[in-house]
């Protein structure tokens, strides 16, 4: 039980000795210097892994903005297409044989709006 008893006074000896002779215990404020420079560096990696992924971000979206801007409907009639629908319900018209003879029409331009009167159709 004794040399039980000293063995475990000795290992806690040793282990005494090794942390007083840390650098932790030696030189508390270089200890606290390292540790401030390591989060220093780290806090600057976080900042330019942050800036790096806002662009990344941000060229993503004007790319996303850029192709609904050229699949935009307004952008479409702007090339010179338009839309034509009833001017009654505002049924958009894909056929000539979806309107009758006599019937007003609306018809949507890049720059604009015609009423029309159809007088005659054409499939």
């Amino acid at each position: 039980m004794q040399g039980a008893v000293r063995n475990a006074v000795r290992r806690r000896g040793l282990l005494l000795e090794a942390l007083a002779g840390s650098r932790a215990v030696t030189r508390p404020l270089d200890f606290v210097r390292d540790r401030q420079r390591a989060v220093d560096e780290l806090s600057d990696r976080l900042r330019r892994a942050i800036r790096q992924q806002v662009e990344r971000a941000r060229r993503r979206i004007e790319g996303i903005g850029g192709t609904m801007d050229a699949l935009s409907p307004l952008k479409v009639l702007s090339r010179g297409y338009s839309l034509t629908r009833r001017e009654a319900s505002g049924e958009m018209l894909r056929r000539a044989g979806d309107v009758a003879v006599g019937e007003r029409i609306e018809t949507r331009l890049g720059s604009g709006r015609l009423t029309s009167l159809v007088e005659a159709t054409e499939d």
